[in-house]
């Protein structure tokens, strides 16, 4: 963690936020997902072994060399192929004594790629939002496709009006590559200045990841605050990935720092 001097949250015009993992429970909808096929696959007295950490780990794996190999790939269409790759390893590691019907299999990997829509929101997040985003320009910068992050998009609006919180969406169909990949930041930080004449030390990233967004934060020289979902393990064992706040297990934390600065 950075040693120096925490800095004031509202010295901010814009906030780059990451989605999945951070505003959503991306875990618990993977692992929702994911538990059936451990399941049908692996003889019963191995499914025990199978914790939701090594699930989401086992995934996380095949779905970083999806994308680094598929950067234009449509992320709905990662996760199905992630889907079908980890089923194999499955197989492969039991000796193949377990197999799912290829047909059976491309069908659960598509359910699994469009179950995005139905991956929980923290319960915090929508209020801390709708709250920030009238003292910042919120951006969202995630690692999904437009078609499946409209879903998510309803979700995090306000259910009185449908107003969005976002200023700017950002998704890795629009840039062909994934984070921790600097294009996406460097795209981010472009469209800011242009959008909104705001410039990179103006800008501070929200993110749950070390790996995919702290890392590259820290390569760009953006300070950063990190959303500690506590029990989160996707993306914090890594080296690097220095933050400068952070906020433990809710966004409302956030929030409420804000609001303690402005008081002042």
């Amino acid at each position: 963690m950075s040693t120096a001097p925490e800095p004031k949250l509202t010295q901010f015009k814009a906030i780059i936020f990451d989605v999945y993992g951070t505003l959503v429970d991306w875990e618990t909808g993977l692992y929702a997902g994911l538990s059936p096929l451990i399941n049908t696959i692996l003889p019963a007295d191995e499914v025990a072994d199978w914790t939701r950490r090594e699930t989401i780990l086992a995934f996380g794996s095949v779905e970083k060399d999806l994308q680094f190999k598929h950067p234009d790939m449509l992320y709905r269409d990662v996760l199905a192929a992630a889907f079908v790759e980890l089923a194999k390893r499955l197989e492969s590691a039991v000796d193949g004594s377990v197999e799912m019907d290829g047909v059976r299999l491309k069908e659960e990997g598509k359910k699994f790629g469009d179950s995005i829509k139905d991956w929980p929101v923290f319960p915090d997040t929508r209020d801390a939002l709708q709250y920030l985003a009238q003292h910042f320009a919120l951006v969202v910068l995630s690692n999904v496709d437009h078609a499946s992050f409209a879903h998510t998009h309803k979700a995090l609006s306000d259910p009185t009006t449908t107003k969005s919180p976002f200023s700017l969406v950002i998704t890795a169909q629009d840039v062909g590559a994934y984070k921790p990949s600097l294009a996406m930041y460097n795209r981010a930080l472009a469209d800011i200045q242009s959008k909104f004449g705001i410039e990179k030390h103006e800008v501070l990233v929200v993110a749950q990841s070390l790996f995919h967004d702290h890392v590259p934060a820290n390569e760009l020289g953006i300070p950063s605050v990190w959303i500690d979902r506590q029990g989160a393990c996707a993306g914090v064992d890594v080296q690097g990935g220095q933050v400068d706040v952070e906020v433990r297990d809710v966004l409302g934390g956030m929030a409420e720092a804000v609001k303690e600065e402005t008081k002042g």
